[in-house]
Formats: C-alpha cells, structure tokens, sequence
C-alpha cells in the first residue's frame, strides 16, 4: 500500500526508514512538528498510527511499503535510517550470517541510495549495544566492544559511516541511543521485547504490582521524544564537525529506583523484590551527550518522572482504565 502525496519542496522533506516503529515514529512526530514533510518507509504500519498520521498530518506525510532495496528516486534533503532487526537469529528464524545481512545490507542499501539522489545528510541509528560493558560516562570516543549479531552490526555501521565521511567528504552521521523508553511501544515481529519501562507500568497497572529482578542494576534511560526533537537539531544543523553522536539523557537509576518512580505516581502499587538473581547487565556506564550539546546546542531532555507520567496516562488509555484525577 502507497499512499502517494503532493510533491514538497526537498529542503522540507525527510525519508525515514522503519518509520512504522517505536523509536522511528517519534522522529517522525518531531519532524513533522518542526515543519519538514515525512517519506515513512515500512514493511508493516499499524492502523492506529495511519489513522493518526491522516488525521492530524493530513498531506504531510507519505507512506511506502516497499523494500528498501526497490526504493524508488525521490527528491529528500534528509534520510533518517532507523529499520532494524533487533530480534534474535533465533526468534527471526534466521542463520547468523542472515540475521547479520537483515540489519547490514539494508544500511549499504540506503547509503547508495542517498548519494544516488543527492540527500543533503544520513542520519543512521546505532545503539549503547555496541558495548559488551561500559562504566561511568561513555563518551563517542571510547572504542566499541560489540558482542552478539545486533551490535556488530551497529558497530559496522558506525565504523562505515566514519569511513565514508573522513575519506570520502558525504555528509552522513550516526547516532548512538542509550535505553529508550515512551509512549506507543508494543511487541513487534522485527522487535518482540517490549521494554522493561513499559513492562513495569503495565504490570502496575493491570496487577497493582511490580515485580523486579536485579534491583541494583543501573540503566541510563532517554524518552523518544527527545530523540525526536535531537534528531530535528541534527538534521537542521548547517555544519556537523563529527561522524558519531550520542543521543542520551545522561539520566540513570538501578531497577529499584526506576520501580520506585513508579511507585510514586502510582502509590497503590506494591513493589516486590524477586529472589530469582539474574546476571547482571554489563553495561551500568551512561552515554555522554557533551557532543551533542556542543555542536547543536541541543538540551531538552525530559525528566524521568515526567516521562513516566507520559506513559502511565497512554497505557491508561491503551488499557480503557480512565485517567485518575
């Protein structure tokens, strides 16, 4: 299904890949807000975001369902490549050589592409993944350490993109996302798990409890609207000086605290402690977001707890449960 719209002016206009998903859609709600026009490029879309996009962006943004390897010419300024397989080999059904290609292949595709029709810049989405661990601040400059099928990939990606812009002057970046969370995340083929944020408020929401594992492991967390309102800097700005920027909040809290957050805007909600001791996650540093703010000036990062409230009120709804006054 294409749902074709009036040619824009390219300077207003972005292609956004794997637009139909969690984090890509709230790039393309913060594009469209900031006054660009959207190319959304996905296999699959859900009809409540279709219908929203009709609704309330009327014109504004076009819809393709074709594989990024039949895109056809189209005049953009911008690309934002942000399909990706995070499902394992396993659940995919795939090889492991195969399951590397899904996430690979289509960034080599979208790179031709882009110089094929002469997009201004390429924003591709890479992740905090590509460290096996991390501690204290994580700036761009530390080496990665990828360790599975999915962070080698991004790590590929980052280390292609440096490549293509210091030895060959294309205007294309990366940018680096710690662990997101907000609003419109469900389970999804190309990405099954949901995250432990929305995890937690569903179960405070449906059983009046939480249940946590591993209560002092420590994450950094970042709202996709935020991302969204970064990658509009990004795109906007005239002149970046670096290949790799992460894109983070800087905002970290272990388990425990993340559920008691929780619990402060839900207070009936009881939190239980599991004995069930898992291995703890490896990565407990935060991304440095220093970079970004230098060279965009960008600073607009969503508290926590606002950002909680964000998705206790969209799960409410999501879940006809009515809004607590």
């Amino acid at each position: 299904m294409n749902q074709k719209m009036s040619q824009t002016p390219s300077e207003k206009r972005v292609l956004v890949t794997g637009g139909g998903g969690f984090v890509c859609r709230h790039i393309i709600e913060a594009l469209l807000r900031a006054g660009f026009d959207v190319v959304a490029l996905d296999r699959v879309f859900d009809a409540d975001l279709l219908a929203y996009w009709r609704t309330q962006w009327a014109g504004r943004v076009e819809i393709l369902t074709e594989s990024i390897t039949d895109l056809p010419p189209m005049t953009v300024d911008a690309v934002v490549h942000g399909a990706a397989l995070t499902a394992s080999a396993q659940e995919a059904g795939l090889s492991p050589e195969d399951h590397l290609r899904a996430n690979f292949d289509p960034t080599l595709k979208i790179l031709e592409w882009a110089q094929a029709n002469s997009v201004r810049r390429t924003v591709c989405i890479s992740s905090s993944a590509v460290y096996a661990s991390t501690t204290g601040k994580v700036s761009e400059d530390q080496p990665p350490t990828p360790d599975g099928l999915y962070a080698i990939a991004k790590s590929a990606t980052e280390s292609l993109v440096q490549t293509l812009r210091r030895e060959y002057g294309r205007d294309v970046i990366t940018i680096r996302l710690s662990n997101v969370y907000g609003t419109g995340e469900i389970s999804r083929e190309s990405r099954p798990r949901v995250g432990l944020i929305n995890k937690l408020i569903h179960s405070a929401l449906t059983a009046g409890k939480m249940t946590i594992l591993n209560p002092d492991e420590l994450r950094d967390w970042t709202s996709t609207t935020d991302i969204g309102q970064a990658v509009v800097s990004l795109i906007d700005a005239p002149a970046l000086n670096y290949a790799l920027y992460n894109v983070a909040s800087e905002q970290t809290l272990t388990t425990r605290q993340l559920a008691e957050e929780i619990q402060a805007l839900l207070p009936e909600t009881s939190l239980v402690i599991s004995d069930d001791v898992r291995q703890i996650l490896a990565r407990q540093g935060y991304l440095s977001h220093e970079r970004l703010q230098n060279d965009t000036g960008f600073d607009g990062w969503t508290s926590i707890s606002d950002g909680l409230a964000q998705i206790i009120a969209w799960q409410r709804e999501q879940l006809n449960l009515g809004v607590v006054r």
